[in-house]
């Protein structure tokens, strides 16, 4: 798949993800949820209620923005998978 994707949708990609989770994140998200639903009118008398990030193992804490000498690095690392393709595509030719 990543033959046929260029780096730059790839990198797109990553970006969304990371912004609006799909797949597992998202599945957990929905059945901590269901838990805390389930939880809280059985909780017993004096106990907390409970939010859905309480059954959660983990919550991904929102990264960092990047510092110009990581852009510079995955920008290296983009021109140099770019330039490899169009090598590889002159060689075919």
């Amino acid at each position: 798949m990543m033959d046929s994707m260029p780096l730059p949708l790839f990198y797109e990609w990553m970006d969304y993800y990371e912004r609006n989770s799909f797949g597992d994140e998202l599945g957990n998200y929905w059945h901590s949820l269901m838990c805390s639903f389930l939880y809280n009118p059985h909780r017993g008398k004096g106990k907390p209620a409970r939010e859905p990030k309480d059954f959660l193992p983990t919550l991904k804490k929102h990264k960092k923005k990047k510092t110009s000498k990581e852009l510079g690095e995955m920008f290296r690392v983009y021109t140099q998978a770019h330039n490899a393709s169009l090598k590889s595509k002159k060689s075919k030719r």
